[in-house]
């Protein structure tokens, strides 16, 4: 639940297709240099982009600007298939820059610093052909650019309020190391002066370079790291909702329910009534 750097395909390919069908599909927070498209075929739960919070259903496809921190978060008993595609940033800039008739994906590529959403339903006849795309051949790149054109004079919800800058080796480094010292203090009390001083940083530079490189305070991080665990135990154990909302870093259940409602749009009983009724 740290924010992991993915891998992009190197520039000898200009995209990379997956599909990623899931029974569990949770948080993971993660950014990369490529741009990110993902379709959902079934499925429901949370995306965060940057600063945004909110839903995501089947049918609905996201694009995800380069270093732009994102995770989508499954908050139902329906398992979730996706397919995502990334999209070799130098090459596809490369591409805007040299082929006119591409300029309307140029300005796509430009708007998904912030995230973008498009929930219309000729998203879902899109997402169907995104889906049938055999591999990284000339013909899927041929589909994907026709796509990217269509998508392009769509309507899209931004998402983030603040668009991503471009991160260096150096800034990664330092998200990193404090994304892990995060992660492992989650279920403890946090002090933003303990972060400070373990990443060699003043508390309003700490906070600055957070929400700059990230889209969201450090608190806000914290407690969607605590979420995804307490989810991981409200599906896999029988523990107590008090049990685990302390295990997690919670101080209260009060707090707990609150944050859990939230987020993930539900209170965690009904959370773990889902999963319950889907075993059943």
């Amino acid at each position: 639940m740290k924010a992991h750097i993915m891998g992009v395909p190197a520039e000898s390919q200009s995209f990379w297709l997956n599909r990623s069908p899931s029974g569990r599909y949770n948080f993971n927070w993660h950014f990369h240099a490529g741009y990110e498209l993902i379709y959902f075929i079934s499925g429901a739960g949370r995306a965060c982009v940057g600063d945004y919070t909110g839903q995501f259903r089947a049918g609905e496809l996201f694009l995800v600007g380069p270093n732009l921190a994102h995770s989508f978060f499954r908050a139902g008993p329906e398992p979730i298939d996706s397919i995502w595609i990334i999209l070799t940033e130098k090459v596809w800039q490369k591409l805007a820059e040299t082929i006119p008739e591409t300029r309307d994906i140029a300005g796509l590529l430009r708007k998904s610093a912030h995230g973008l959403a498009f929930r219309d339903k000729a998203v879902g006849d899109l997402g169907n052909n995104l889906a049938g795309m055999a591999g990284r051949g000339l013909a899927s790149l041929a589909e994907l650019l026709v796509s990217l054109a269509a998508l392009a004079r769509m309507k899209a919800d931004r998402l983030s309020s603040i668009p991503v800058r471009p991160a260096n080796p150096k800034e990664i480094s330092r998200l990193n190391d404090i994304c892990d010292f995060l992660h492992n203090e989650s279920c403890r009390q946090i002090s933003l002066h303990k972060v400070a001083q373990h990443v060699h940083l003043s508390i309003p530079r700490l906070c600055a370079f957070f929400r700059q490189t990230t889209g969201k305070t450090i608190i806000e991080y914290v407690n969607e790291v605590r979420l995804g665990k307490a989810c991981e135990q409200l599906q896999q154990t029988d523990k107590p909702i008090t049990a685990i909302a302390m295990d997690c870093g919670f101080g209260s259940i009060s707090n707990f329910n609150r944050r859990f409602a939230g987020i993930i749009g539900m209170t965690p009983k009904q959370f773990r009534n889902r999963f319950d009724s889907l075993s059943v």
